[in-house]
């Protein structure tokens, strides 16, 4: 590849031919990265979920949102119960972050397995013991 080091026409013709080579690279790359965009939505928000923390009345629920690739917007939503709620102060405390994390991850972990495959599922029935 010549870059401006050859600038008689056998040279012109190189830098044309170099060009074009690197162009359909380009091009190429460019497919790549659009593959990438279309599945990077939906896997970040199911191994990087962005969780959101309200309170309803005396308990606490959790809401997450992802875009599969189909476009529809699937919604996790996990729920503490009065008592569990009871245990912490407001919705910044760690403590309960934590714990609706784990929760949320199980649920997702459960509604898309296939994405899991070496992973052990949460027990709903255990939330209490955390």
């Amino acid at each position: 590849m010549f870059l401006l080091t050859d600038l008689t026409e056998e040279g012109y013709l190189q830098i044309k031919k170099d060009k074009e080579k690197l162009l359909r690279k380009i091009q190429e790359y460019q497919m790549i990265i659009s593959e990438f965009d279309l599945a990077l939505p939906f896997l970040s928000a199911i191994y990087e979920p962005k969780i959101i923390i309200r309170k309803v009345a005396d308990r606490y629920y959790e809401g997450m949102t992802f875009i599969p690739f189909n476009g529809e917007k699937i919604r996790i939503r996990v729920q503490l119960n009065n008592e569990q709620s009871s245990k912490f102060i407001d919705k910044e405390d760690n403590e309960l972050k934590e714990l609706l994390e784990k929760m949320v991850i199980a649920e997702i972990k459960e509604q898309f397995p296939t994405h899991f495959p070496n992973s052990k599922n949460f027990n709903k029935d255990d939330e209490g013991k955390y």
